[in-house]
């Protein structure tokens, strides 16, 4: 198959993306060829654009500087960069601009009025806010609900949050259709993840009725992983938990147990463990069940001798359950006698893992001589008798326990006389303890 007939196989198909691209281009041409013609279409086309906002706005700049004095394109740009919600690039434009001469320029006002609101520049920002004023009488206050409300519905939360507050200015709604319309906003806001403004209306459903919205704000906060903000709303439903009158004693105790339990892990998050301390001191005056949350906080905290003080009541009733975390508490504090205390119940057993903790322990505690009698006592254990008797040895050795080794060495040379290689290493220790006494007489009953 020649070239040729490959390319008629495989035709060329352009993308999306590329068609705009084409066709864009293609205006460009007609606009340099025919201008005046092509002004209105050309404009409407970009208007009509609804998605490839970036190459409207590239084309529109291309236009604007080879014919800077025609304020349409500019107009035209403007309506893009609202579009596309590209706030800082409108109003850089707008300041450049004087919409007096065209045609539905009060869509503009509220951008003009909030950009020098924001700037403190209160002549220029009043002018518009007449302007939009003036605008806004011409309509019933019921037409002016159902258009905020119709941009409610189709989420332009941009053209909301400049309108709402020019209409409360002006109509002055009553405390109950101000709240149902932040109400509103906040849950749209929110939904569309424009979290900044639903943080707006947030904090004006607060100031209305603060109890009533507590809880959404612990919720909205938690989502934004703001704990500070979640513990000041929780502080204050538990505040309001308290005074009020409207809830049972039951009810109020499982209420204030559930605000308070929350508020604790919050604290430990936000690792204030001061508070936490105070809240499950709180929680465990209600259920002894959260001693063991306290005594976690005071762990924390590294503050052991509370921690200890904690957990040593909850292990007197329950030992089996807070053993590991009381013997972790006493090493925390060096105090291996308690921990040796017990391990020496456990060791009554008979057990090999209990005894062999219990000589650990005392190895920890520096008594040497006492943990090599625990191994020694392991040596009972069938196939393990050299391996404890060396442990019993190392335990000496730490110590240079030579006196105690050479006894050791006495009470159980002949189990390893007939295997050679335990032979010569009895025979090695006894040489190192400078014991050549005993040295001599092994010898000779290695070759009897």
């Amino acid at each position: 198959m020649n070239l040729e007939e490959e390319i008629k196989k495989k035709p060329s198909v352009a993308s999306n993306g590329e068609i705009v691209a084409i066709l864009f281009v293609f205006i460009t041409i007609l606009f340099f060829i025919f201008p005046k013609d092509n002004n209105n279409n050309i404009e409407r086309l970009v208007l009509n654009e609804n998605s490839n906002y970036d190459l409207s706005i590239s084309y529109l700049k291309t236009i604007i500087s080879t014919n800077p004095d025609k304020k349409e394109f500019k107009i035209a740009l403007a309506r893009i960069y609202q579009k596309a919600g590209k706030e800082r690039e409108l109003y850089k434009l707008l300041e450049e601009l004087n919409l007096d001469d065209f045609n539905e320029k009060e869509i503009f006002y509220p951008y003009y009025y909030k950009f020098y609101s924001d700037r403190n520049r209160t002549e220029e920002a009043n002018r518009y806010l007449t302007r939009i004023q003036m605008i806004m009488k011409a309509y019933k206050k019921e037409e002016i609900e159902k258009i905020i409300f119709d941009m409610i519905k189709k989420k332009k939360i941009k053209k909301i949050f400049n309108f709402t507050d020019i209409y409360i200015k002006e109509f002055k709604p009553n405390k109950r259709e101000l709240k149902k319309l932040y109400q509103d906003l906040f849950y749209l806001s929110n939904s569309n993840k424009k979290y900044e403004m639903a943080e707006y209306y947030l904090k004006k459903l607060l100031q209305m009725d603060k109890r009533e919205w507590a809880k959404p704000a612990i919720y909205f906060y938690q989502d934004r992983n703001q704990t500070a903000k979640v513990i000041e709303y929780m502080e204050y439903l538990g505040m309001e938990t308290n005074t009020t009158t409207k809830l049972s004693k039951k009810e109020l105790k499982k209420e204030e147990l559930s605000n308070e339990e929350r508020l604790a892990y919050l604290y430990i998050k936000e690792k204030n463990y001061e508070k936490a301390i105070e809240s499950y001191q709180k929680l465990a005056k209600i259920d002894p069940k959260f001693y063991d949350n306290l005594g976690y906080v005071y762990e924390l905290k590294k503050d052991f001798i509370n921690a200890l003080r904690v957990y040593q009541k909850l292990f007197d009733k329950n030992p089996k359950k807070y053993r590991d975390k009381i013997i972790y508490l006493y090493e925390k504090r060096n105090q291996f006698d308690k921990v040796i205390s017990i391990y020496q119940k456990e060791a009554e057993s008979g057990k090999r893992e209990d005894i062999e903790k219990l000589a650990y322990a005392y190895m920890r505690n520096r008594e040497y001589i006492k943990a090599s009698r625990e191994f020694e006592k392991l040596m009972s254990k069938r196939g393990e008798e050299f391996k404890y008797f060396k442990l019993a040895v190392d335990a000496l050795m730490a110590n240079r326990e030579y006196k105690e080794i050479y006894n050791l060495l006495q009470r159980n040379e002949d189990k390893f006389i007939k295997d050679e290689t335990k032979a010569n290493y009895i025979l090695k220790l006894y040489l190192a303890i400078n014991r050549l006494d005993g040295a001599k007489k092994f010898t000779k009953k290695m070759f009897k």
